[in-house]
């Protein structure tokens, strides 16, 4: 069928204008498009066309957080150019500008997925810190707590060994992000949730009315405040012990270093 109209298309046939009607008509327009989009796939644009609109698809849905914020601004152009491309009937004519902008969409991934991969380890460098932080830490035996800084760090490596991005990287890495939140909420919880060792008999004070024996509640303090937020921590644990403070119960305050 297409050798048939090719050849009324082309004026080979000399009734194509009684068969078909004016060339100047919709029906021969439409079969003329056709005509040469066929031609186009047939030469490479339906190969172009099957990778690039899933990825189109697939940046045009990213979701608006700050770790894909570089992405999103690198591919907004290239996807800009690339829908314009798309709306107009001539775009199977127009392979040269599909290709630059498949290009440039690749680029921009590629560069996507390392911002994406960076954000993420100095996000996970600065929890590390932060948990290190928190005055619950020092109540956590060397054990437990190298078995925190092992999970962060294993949590960083897939951002670390991240390969050159492709599609398949950026949702690799964005399924990683899921058990990363994950993970750290457990961490977070399991320092804040952390309290000090029962004090040894030796070190258990007698109140101030001699009772002998009476076992005093310990109260880790640090000795130096170097942040408002020290100073609110601080503030927050005398609250919580005020709260609960009952007649004759007795507080050793521990300064640490």
């Amino acid at each position: 069928m297409l050798t048939q109209l090719r050849d009324l298309l082309a004026g080979d046939d000399a009734d194509v204008i009684s068969r078909l009607g004016d060339p100047d008509n919709q029906l021969v327009s439409d079969l003329s498009w056709a005509d040469n989009l066929k031609r186009q796939f047939d030469t490479g644009l339906e190969n172009t066309l099957r990778e690039l609109l899933p990825l189109r698809e697939r940046l045009a849905r990213l979701p608006d957080v700050v770790a894909l914020a570089e992405l999103r601004r690198a591919t907004a152009e290239p996807l800009a150019k690339l829908d314009e491309l798309l709306t107009h009937d001539t775009f199977g004519g127009r392979t040269a500008d599909l290709t630059a902008a498949h290009r440039q969409l690749d680029a921009a991934l590629k560069a996507g997925v390392q911002a994406l991969a960076s954000h993420q380890v100095e996000r996970l460098r600065q929890t590390a810190a932060e948990l290190r932080g928190l005055y619950t830490w020092s109540y956590l035996d060397v054990e437990a707590q190298t078995a925190i800084d092992d999970a962060l760090t294993a949590l960083m490596q897939p951002y670390e060994r991240v390969r050159p991005g492709t599609l398949r990287d950026l949702e690799d890495l964005q399924n990683h992000g899921y058990a990363v939140e994950e993970r750290l909420a457990g961490l977070r919880q399991r320092v804040s949730e952390a309290r000090p060792p029962a004090p040894p008999p030796s070190e258990v004070a007698e109140d101030d009315q001699g009772k002998p024996g009476e076992m005093a509640t310990p109260l880790r303090l640090r000795r130096r405040l170097t942040s408002v937020a020290d100073l609110d921590q601080l503030i927050d644990r005398l609250q919580r012990l005020r709260a609960g403070f009952t007649t004759g119960q007795a507080v050793e305050l521990d300064f640490e270093d």
